[in-house]
C-alpha cells in the first residue's frame, strides 16, 4: 500500500538523522512527523476514492507505532492515549479534511472556468444518474452529506452563489471530523 510505504520511508529517513526517544524531546520529532511524514504519506489523497477500512487501518497502525516510538512508550501502550497526548487523530480524518479543502478550492474558482464547468457537469450527472458511484464527486458528496455540508455545494453549483471563505469552510469540517 502506497500510504504505508511512503509514511514508513519518510519516518525512517527522519529516524536515521538522530531521532531517538532519549535524545530529543518528543515535541521536535512530532513536529517533523506532522510537517514532513504526513504530507508525504497523504500526497494526492484528495483524489483517492473508495479506500477500504482495512487499507486505512494499515496506515493508522503505522501511525500508532510511530507515535509510540517517538514518545518512547512500549508497543502494548494504548494507541488512542498515546495519540491524544500529542494531539493526533486518525489519518482518515486528515484525508477527509484534505478532500473538503480541495473541493472548496475547485468550487471557489470562476464560474466560467473549464474546471468549474467539468465539476458542475459531473455533479449533475451524479445527481441525475444513480449508477454513478465511483469517483471524486460521489465520494465527496457522501462526505458532505455525512457532515451536513451538502447545502453549500448545492447552492454554489446550482444557484451560482458564492462559497464561504476557506476559514469558514475549514473550521466546521475539522470540528465535525474530530467528533
Amino acid at each position: 500500500m502506497n500510504v504505508r510505504i511512503s509514511e514508513q520511508f519518510a519516518f525512517c529517513a527522519i529516524s536515521a538523522q538522530g531521532l531517538h526517544p532519549y535524545g530529543l524531546t518528543p515535541i521536535t520529532p512530532i513536529s517533523l512527523y506532522k510537517k514532513i511524514v504526513i504530507p508525504i504519506a497523504l500526497y494526492g489523497s484528495e483524489l483517492w476514492n473508495n479506500m477500504s477500512s482495512s487499507e486505512m487501518g494499515i496506515a493508522n497502525k503505522l501511525q500508532h507505532y510511530i507515535v509510540k516510538k517517538i514518545q518512547g512508550f512500549p508497543r502494548k501502550t494504548r494507541s488512542d492515549i498515546c495519540e491524544s497526548m500529542v494531539g493526533f487523530y486518525k489519518l482518515f480524518f486528515d484525508v477527509i479534511i484534505r478532500k473538503l479543502l480541495f473541493l472548496h478550492k475547485k468550487l471557489s474558482l470562476d464560474i466560467n472556468s473549464t474546471t468549474t464547468n467539468i465539476l458542475v457537469r459531473r455533479y449533475m450527472q451524479f445527481v441525475t444518474d444513480i449508477t454513478v458511484t465511483f469517483g471524486f464527486i460521489p465520494y465527496a458528496c457522501n462526505i458532505l452529506c455525512k457532515y451536513g455540508l451538502h447545502c453549500f455545494v448545492s447552492n454554489a453549483l446550482i444557484s451560482c452563489s458564492s462559497m464561504p471563505s476557506q476559514y469558514c469552510w475549514k473550521a466546521p469540517s475539522q470540528e465535525l471530523s474530530l467528533n
